[in-house]
């Protein structure tokens, strides 16, 4: 952590938090791999919605051996393209 931002911290306990969730947005944005959460929020999708595309298989998705779900921007990026009755916008 910089010396601005322990500077920050000393003086306002939420700007560092800010700053935390801010990192969070710029790692989520430059990631070519996506999680489940970072996927719905990037398509605005809601949960269900994107558990029921992937359990259908029209969207294109990774399982891994714990269960978890994992996107490839660019992958979503070519769907988005290809389907034409998405709700998602980028």
């Amino acid at each position: 952590m910089n010396s601005k931002a322990l500077a920050l911290q000393k003086k306002d306990p939420e700007s560092i938090l800010e700053l935390k969730e801010l990192n969070s947005l710029i790692m989520m944005v430059i990631s070519p791999i996506l999680t489940f959460n970072e996927a719905c929020n990037y398509l605005h999708f809601s949960e269900t919605n994107l558990k029921k595309l992937c359990k259908q298989n029209i969207i294109p998705h990774y399982n891994t051996v714990g269960r978890k779900i994992y996107f490839i921007r660019e992958e979503l990026n070519e769907w988005i393209k290809s389907e034409p009755n998405t709700k998602a916008k980028k």
